[in-house]
C-alpha cells in the first residue's frame, strides 16, 4: 500500500550524494522524479522561482500547477531578505519575520515554509510566530555564544553546495578575529578531489587573509605538510579538539562546518 502525493516541494538541488547518484546529473534526475510524477497526475508543486535549475525542470501538463515563491514579481508568495549579517530576517507582505537561523542561504527555506502555509490558508501572523519560535538544534546552523566568542555550529552535514554557501556567509561576518574549522565532505566518489580543492580555493583570497582556516580529514589531504600561519590541516577531529583546547580565543567568530562523519561538534565538548 502506498500513497501518491498531490503536492510536492524540492527546496534545492545541490552537489549532495554525488557518489550514490553518479554525479550532478544523477542527483538532478533523482530529485526531479517528483516533478515528473506530479506533472503527469495534474498535481501541484511549490516552486522556488529564483532557482533556474528547479524552474527549468518543472514541465507542467496544465497551467496553474505551480505555486511559486521567491524575490521576483508575479510569484504567489514574494519575499525579500531583511537582515542577514546576524540572524536572518525575511520580509513578506510588509511583515518582518525574524528567524533564529544563520545565513542568507536559509532565505529559500523560510520562503518555502511561508508559501506552503499561505497556500493552505494559515494566517501570516501565525506563520511568523511559528518560524520565530523555531530555534535550530542538532548541530544545524546553530549560533552559540561562549564568552566573547560567537560560534556558528553547522556540523550536521555538508556537501560542496552547502559548504560554499556557509563560507560565503562567513566572509560577511565582521569580527576582530575569525576561525573557520572545515571538515571533509563525504559521498563524493570520483568528484572528491576536485570538490575539496574547490573549497580550499573558496576559502582563499583577500577576504580570507586574516581568517585562521583549519581543514580536517583526508579529503583535504593535499594540505598535509603545507601549514602556514593561517592554514592548518588535521587528519582527525580528535586532533583538532586537542589543538582547540590549547587555544585562547577572544572576540572571535568561529565557523564549524563539515559532514556528519567528522562529528565536529565534539570539538566544543569537554
Amino acid at each position: 500500500i502506498y500513497t501518491q502525493p498531490d503536492y510536492g516541494l524540492i527546496t534545492n538541488i545541490g552537489k549532495a550524494h554525488l557518489e550514490g547518484f553518479g554525479g550532478p546529473e544523477g542527483v538532478l534526475k533523482g530529485k526531479t522524479e517528483l516533478y515528473r510524477d506530479l506533472a503527469a497526475r495534474n498535481g501541484k508543486v511549490f516552486l522556488n522561482a529564483d532557482n533556474e535549475k528547479l524552474v527549468s525542470n518543472w514541465q507542467p501538463v496544465n497551467a496553474g500547477q505551480a505555486i511559486t515563491y521567491g524575490k521576483a514579481d508575479g510569484v504567489f508568495c514574494k519575499g525579500n531578505v531583511g537582515n542577514s549579517t546576524d540572524f536572518l530576517s525575511v520580509q513578506v507582505n510588509g511583515i518582518t519575520i525574524q528567524t533564529n537561523l544563520v545565513g542568507e542561504y536559509n532565505f529559500e527555506n523560510v520562503m518555502s515554509a511561508v508559501c506552503v502555509g499561505l497556500y493552505f490558508n494559515v494566517p501570516l501572523a501565525e506563520i511568523k510566530n511559528a518560524i520565530e519560535a523555531y530555534t535550530p538544534t542538532n548541530n544545524r546552523s546553530q549560533k552559540i555564544t561562549q564568552g566573547s566568542n560567537t560560534i556558528i555550529l553547522d556540523a550536521y552535514n555538508a556537501n560542496p553546495s552547502s559548504m560554499a554557501e556557509a563560507l560565503k556567509n562567513f566572509e560577511k561576518i565582521a569580527a576582530l578575529r575569525k576561525v573557520a574549522i572545515i571538515g571533509q565532505m563525504m559521498e563524493l566518489g570520483e568528484y572528491a578531489k576536485e570538490e575539496h580543492e574547490k573549497i580550499v580555493s573558496a576559502a582563499s583570497g583577500p577576504a580570507w587573509l586574516h581568517t585562521l582556516r583549519i581543514f580536517v580529514g583526508n579529503g583535504f589531504g593535499m594540505l598535509k605538510n603545507t601549514a602556514t600561519a593561517n592554514v592548518l590541516w588535521f587528519e582527525t577531529t580528535d586532533e583538532v579538539k586537542a589543538w582547540y583546547k590549547q587555544q585562547y580565543f577572544e572576540d572571535t567568530a568561529i565557523l564549524i562546518k563539515g559532514s556528519r562523519k567528522n562529528e565536529l561538534e565534539k570539538i566544543l565538548k569537554d
